[in-house]
């Protein structure tokens, strides 16, 4: 059986797709942040993964495996973790989740989400996850 955790990312990313791009996770997930120290998100937060516009989504195929940084970034803009003003630290993080995490996004990659997300992450984190569910019973409340 392969091992996807490490000091950084003691468990398992455990989730279920509930649709429209959408995934529920199943159990706390947590990174151990070199800077930060402990980030626990709670079973049950729905992440859409890593964000990426259509025109760009050739990189999703590339860091497949290394979607347990995009969770914590997810639950780090929609929880507000940092406060209101906390987007880059919230950057920060993601950037050395991916690089800690057990199947590392390489940097080329890293680069190309840290990019997308200078242009996009403000909207995103002011707008988008102020209002959006962070809960599978939130979401089906929104349909």
């Amino acid at each position: 059986m392969f091992n996807n955790t490490n000091k950084y990312f003691p468990s398992h990313l455990d989730l279920r797709e509930y649709g429209d791009g959408k995934w529920e996770l199943l159990a706390d997930y947590i990174f151990n942040d070199t800077v930060e120290g402990r980030i626990v998100v709670p079973k049950g937060f729905v992440s859409d993964l890593y964000s990426i516009p259509r025109p760009l989504r050739f990189i999703v195929s590339k860091v497949q495996n290394s979607n347990g940084p995009a969770v914590v970034h997810d639950w780090l803009y929609c929880s507000k973790y940092f406060g209101e003003s906390g987007r880059r630290k919230a950057d920060k993080v993601l950037q050395r989740a991916m690089k800690l995490h057990w199947s590392p996004v390489k940097f080329k990659d890293r680069s190309k989400i840290m990019l997308g997300l200078r242009i996009g992450g403000w909207y995103s984190y002011h707008y988008i996850h102020k209002h959006g569910p962070t809960t599978l019973q939130e979401l089906r409340r929104h349909h």
